[in-house]
């Protein structure tokens, strides 16, 4: 006798287990978790931008004296003080010890925590700004437009930390003793804190092409420029990660310990190599601009001893005052390779830089959730 085997009904769905939800992160761990980050980050990356900022500032015409500027004499590469990226680094190793590559990092050390949370914090007001509603999904470009208000905005508490940093750096052996980051603070008064500000704005634009090369590659590159693919639409219309009411942290959690929905959480390989690419790009759009604003915030303070009248004729006469006094001289002292001086060691630093950024960030949260 044969029996008829039961057929499940087409519209019959299998019970499926709940999937585990991470619970949010608390903004107490969030910004424990960025200024540990930050501090991480600046540990690995502050020796190569030391050897960045000694490539920018080293002297590559006849000295500037008084109020008028000498004529433009370049030098040769035998008689540069630094003659590359390794020969700096090995130069500034031999003559200065390793805490000559940790010149300047005080400053920012100080300043990370507020800075971290400058940006993502501007970023999320930007992005809201821009979107009709929480829910609704951020495209690629609003990512753009958002990290670039977000560098503009932060670039108030970036300019006075670069200014100090800089000034610490770029003290070599040879020259005077490298003064204090307090005797800095004490001696320079505000405009010559915010002195490089405007080209400080135009670099942190980068924050735009920044955020959205991570964000393309978290996504995993499956959103065009000016919209989303239909599986992250989904989600933002879910109200999920890929909203426009979460940042990028959230979606590299999202990426990193799993999604809605069962999804299988993308290896932490692609969030790193996210961030490092991230870093070549920000970095490689406004490098020119980093330059500029290296040299003219390497400008010494005014001495004390001479008169303010004086002062101020001389340093407006200086090549470094403005940026387009600037560029014209690194056009005249360099030509245009001057514009991609210590590009090297900065892209180099951008990798790890931004790989323990994120690895960091993951572990804090992961350790203390």
């Amino acid at each position: 006798m044969s029996t008829a085997r039961a057929e499940p009904a087409e519209d019959a769905v299998a019970p499926r287990a709940p999937v585990p939800v991470p619970s949010p992160v608390s903004p107490a761990l969030d910004f424990a978790a960025g200024t540990s980050s930050g501090i991480a980050s600046l540990l690995v990356g502050q020796p190569l931008d030391t050897v960045k900022v000694r490539l920018q500032t080293q002297p590559r015409t006849s000295l500037w004296r008084g109020g008028g500027i000498e004529a433009a004499c370049e030098v040769s590469s035998r008689q540069l003080y630094y003659k590359g990226a390794a020969h700096a680094l090995v130069r500034v190793v031999r003559e200065e010890g390793i805490a000559g590559l940790y010149k300047g990092v005080t400053s920012p050390m100080l300043g990370v925590a507020l800075m971290n949370a400058s940006v993502f914090t501007s970023y999320k007001y930007a992005m809201n700004a821009m979107l009709p509603h929480p829910d609704a999904e951020a495209t690629l470009a609003q990512v753009t437009l958002a990290g670039s208000a977000s560098g503009i905005f932060t670039s108030f508490i970036t300019t006075p930390i670069d200014r100090l940093k800089i000034l610490q750096q770029s003290t070599s052996v040879g020259q005077a003793r490298q003064p204090s980051l307090l005797s800095l603070v004490r001696s320079l008064p505000p405009t010559s804190l915010y002195r490089g500000w405007t080209a400080t704005v135009l670099r942190d634009t980068g924050y735009g092409p920044y955020f959205l090369v991570y964000e393309y590659f978290v996504r995993g590159g499956t959103l065009g420029l000016f919209g989303g693919g239909d599986k992250e639409r989904e989600r933002g219309r879910a109200g999920g990660p890929s909203g426009g009411g979460a940042d990028l942290v959230d979606e590299a959690e999202r990426v990193v310990l799993g999604g809605e929905d069962g999804q299988v959480a993308a290896s932490a390989t692609r969030v790193l190599v996210a961030g490092g690419l991230a870093g070549i790009v920000g970095w490689g759009c406004t490098f020119p601009i980093d330059v500029v604003k290296t040299k003219m915030q390497s400008l010494p303070p005014p001495d004390p001893s001479s008169s303010r009248s004086s002062s101020s004729s001389s340093r407006s006469a200086h090549p470094y005052a403005t940026v387009r006094s600037t560029v014209a001289a690194v056009l005249r002292e360099s030509g245009p390779r001057g514009f991609v001086t210590g590009l090297a060691p900065t892209l180099v630093r951008s990798v790890p830089v931004n790989m323990v950024t994120f690895a960091v960030f993951e572990l804090v949260v992961a350790t203390f959730r």
